[in-house]
């Protein structure tokens, strides 16, 4: 068989049948020519740049980084969510750079043996260090213990805990806050600003008053509790100004009222007459008013003994409704509506509206349509009330009446006997507020009735969960995640020395040392293995080993199968070593055999 030359073969070759020595020959030949080829050595920066080992370890990092950076600010329940949560992609960038890192380590290992190697600076004793110190954080702790191989052994160590931190503070860079937010638009709404007519229709003599079905619901809706609705607004806790049918309170007034005097219960026993009359404690009544500048108004005007004294005046205070189109603001929730302020003083008003006279003569028979009349008839029958003093012919000889509906809600004190203790809070803010609310529903159900929609902007202010980038834990985590990659490319330095791509293959390492223990053919011949780098290249990656050796077997040994070896007795040696299987000199050692 002709000797190799210093070549690579690149796949291995399985023969069908049984050749001669001449074909054995030729064969050769022509396997020789067919995959051995010259290495070169060819060191280089560029050539022998770490690409792999280095750039990926920063992407990953600069993704996780950029990962809480751009989801700063967004809401958990947009892109961010399901499987993009940036908790879910932060860990699986960890992860990616955790299986980076290690295969980056275990480059750098290699090339940091070689460059020390090639520069003559690798001891001996440092060919098992190396490899124990590059294990793992034990194996690097062993090794620093005994002061060998420290640079590979503080880099394992860091790289370690790199792997462990590097998820944990990375995630901790990202958490979710609530966040207070507003959205500024347009929205259309079913207001009317023009109800005229609306509240329904009455006679000439306004003995027949009939509400309309829009003025029945606004006076219904209140006291069943339902909202006011907007039909498909959809605005979440918005702000809003819409402009709509109310009324400008005018030309109130407080005054003096009647004199009362409650006597004692000894004085009010003489008197002969129980049923007289002491006092007013409480009167209200709700009627049509009219002003010069106001053809027509609402008139409430409400008398009320204001205090627990027995003897004094009671309080009058008068005010004028008038038609007007005024500026509510109120907020949204949805669909459904409400004051942002309690009280009509909030309210802005544009300008007074014309409605027909609620005076005005007619006809008897002509019946016509009407908005004021309804607003005042219907707060006669509710808020109308008279609540006497009156002298009582037993004791205590004195008592009130409290039959209205007013009087009862707004009776401060009872009095419980002593009409002296009884007193009354004001009702004028409780009746403008109550006709205020009840003009706007009457707007409400007028638009949706003529489908009628104004156009306002409105303001939504949310509370939303928001992704927020904690920058000093992301500067933290970027310092440890940068730690491993950095430590691991002090390893890689002198790479451009190196003139070929090298491994911690034990075919290589037995390439580089096999040689130098057998310096001529006699003693080769004396080993089971010495033949297998005979005609190879010592300067052949691992790889490049294992092709040009699994071909070679094939050629000597003639067969289908690549031979096997086993690591036991070496009975010609009696020594533990690496020989054939098919030798039939190799053994599994005995237990407590010892060497």
């Amino acid at each position: 068989m002709d000797p190799l030359t210093e070549t690579l073969p690149f796949h291995s070759t399985t023969y069908q049948h049984e050749p001669s020595s001449g074909d054995i020959a030729t064969a050769n030949t022509e396997k020789s020519s067919q995959y051995l080829a010259t290495s070169a050595w060819r060191p280089g920066i560029v050539r022998r740049f770490p690409i792999y080992g280095i750039v990926p370890l920063l992407l990953s990092t600069g993704l996780a980084s950029a990962v809480v950076l751009l989801s700063n600010g967004t809401p958990v329940d947009g892109w961010w969510s399901g499987l993009r949560q940036p908790g879910v992609l932060l860990a699986y960038t960890s992860t990616i750079a955790n299986a980076l890192l290690g295969v980056a380590f275990a480059e750098a290992t290699v090339v940091f043996f070689w460059t020390r190697a090639v520069a003559g600076r690798l001891m001996v004793g440092n060919l098992h260090y190396h490899w124990k110190g590059s294990t793992g954080i034990v194996g690097g702790i062993k090794s620093l213990r005994r002061r060998r191989a420290i640079c590979v052994s503080i880099v394992s160590i860091l790289v370690t805990i790199t792997g462990l931190l590097r998820g944990p503070l990375i995630q901790r860079a990202s958490y979710v806050q609530n966040v207070g937010i507003r959205i500024s638009g347009n929205i259309k709404l079913p207001v009317l600003r023009d109800v005229e007519g609306f509240g329904g229709v009455t006679s000439g003599d306004k003995q027949v008053l009939r509400y309309s079905p829009e003025f029945s619901a606004a006076i219904t809706d209140p006291t069943s509790k339902t909202p006011i609705e907007f039909t498909d607004a959809n605005c979440q806790n918005c702000t809003l100004q819409v402009e709509a049918f109310g009324f400008q309170v005018v030309n109130c007034t407080v005054s003096s009222g009647n004199p009362y005097y409650i006597p004692s219960p000894s004085q009010a026993q003489m008197i002969s007459r129980s049923s007289d009359e002491i006092a007013a404690f409480f009167k209200s009544k709700i009627e049509p008013g009219k002003l010069p500048s106001i053809q027509s108004t609402i008139l409430i005007s409400v008398e009320r003994k204001d205090t627990q004294a027995c003897v004094g005046m009671t309080t009058k205070q008068v005010c004028h409704l008038g038609p007007a189109l005024v500026k509510y603001t109120l907020d949204v929730r949805g669909n459904f509506a409400s004051f942002k302020y309690a009280s009509w003083k909030d309210d802005s008003v544009i300008q007074l509206r014309y409605v027909k006279d609620v005076h005005r003569n007619s006809p008897k028979h002509c019946m016509y349509s009407t908005t004021i009349l309804p607003f005042q008839l219907f707060g006669s029958k509710m808020w109308d009330s008279y609540s006497p003093g009156y002298y009582a012919p037993r004791p205590p000889y004195r008592t009130t009446t409290k039959d209205d509906l007013l009087p009862n809600i707004f009776c401060a004190d009872p009095g419980y006997g002593d009409p002296c203790k009884e007193y009354y809070n004001d009702p004028m803010d409780y009746l403008i507020n109550s006709y205020r609310e009840l003009a706007f529903r009457m707007s409400v159900r007028a638009a949706i009735k003529n489908q009628t929609y104004q156009t306002v902007s409105y303001t939504s202010h949310l509370i939303e969960a928001q992704y927020t980038a904690d920058r000093s834990a992301l500067a933290l985590a970027v310092v440890i995640s940068l730690l491993g990659p950095l430590a691991t490319f002090i390893l890689f330095w002198n790479w451009w020395k190196l003139g070929r791509s090298f491994s911690m293959s034990p075919l290589e390492l037995a390439n580089a040392i096999l040689p130098q223990q057998l310096p001529d053919s006699e003693r080769a011949n004396d080993s089971p293995l010495s033949g297998i780098f005979a005609d190879c290249s010592s300067n052949l990656a691992a790889d490049k080993l294992a092709r040009y050796v699994s071909w070679q077997e094939n050629q000597d040994n003639r067969g289908n199968t690549e031979r096997k070896l086993q690591y036991g007795v070496v009975e010609s040696t009696g020594r533990l070593a690496f020989a054939f299987t098919d030798s039939g000199d190799v053994r599994t050692p005995k237990v407590g055999e010892e060497f």
